[in-house]
C-alpha cells in the first residue's frame, strides 16, 4: 500500500510538472496519439477502424475514456493520465512480484524504487510489461500447466 501511494504521489507530481511546463504536447507524436484516440469516438466515421495506423492500438484504447473530455484532449492531459496510472500499477506489481520471488520486502522496495527513478524508462509504457513478469513469477513458483499457460498468454499480449 505504501509503494502504491508513493508511486501515485510521484506520478501525480510528474503529471503536474508536465502540464505546468506545457510539455504535454511538446513532442509531435503526442498530438498524433491523442487525435487517433479522439477519432475513434469523434469523427465523421467513428469506430474501431479508426485505430488503423502504424502504431499499435493499446495506447489509443487506454486513451479513449479521457480523450472524450474536450478540455483534457486540447490541453494534452488526456495523453498523460493513462500512462501515469500504468506507471503506478507497474511499480506496484513489480514490488509485489519481486517481494514474492525473493520473499523480501526490501528486495521488492529496491526493485520498485529503481524502476520508478529510472530516467531511461520509456514514458509509462514499460509498465505494460510487468503483467507478464508477474505471471512469470507465479508460474516459476507453482510450475503448474495452468500457470505456464497464463504466463504464455500474458507474453502474447
Amino acid at each position: 500500500m505504501i509503494t502504491a501511494a508513493a508511486a501515485a504521489l510521484l506520478s501525480a507530481l510528474a503529471v503536474w510538472l508536465s502540464w505546468r511546463q506545457g510539455w504535454t504536447l511538446y513532442y509531435g507524436d503526442a498530438e498524433a496519439h491523442l487525435n487517433i484516440a479522439r477519432r475513434v469516438i469523434d469523427s465523421r466515421t467513428p469506430g474501431y477502424p479508426q485505430f488503423g495506423t502504424v502504431w499499435l492500438p493499446m495506447l489509443h484504447a487506454l486513451l479513449l475514456p479521457v480523450v472524450a473530455r474536450a478540455e483534457l484532449w486540447r490541453s494534452g492531459l488526456a495523453g498523460v493520465i493513462p500512462p501515469a496510472i500504468c506507471f503506478v500499477l507497474g511499480v506496484t506489481f513489480l514490488f509485489a512480484a519481486v517481494r514474492r520471488v525473493f520473499s523480501s520486502t526490501a528486495a521488492g522496495a529496491t526493485a520498485a524504487a529503481l524502476y520508478a527513478m529510472n530516467l531511461l524508462r520509456f514514458a509509462g509504457r514499460a509498465a505494460l510489461l510487468y503483467g507478464a513478469f508477474r505471471s512469470d513469477a507465479v508460474a516459476m513458483e507453482c510450475r503448474g500447466r495452468r500457470d505456464r499457460t497464463i504466463s504464455g498468454h500474458a507474453h502474447a499480449l
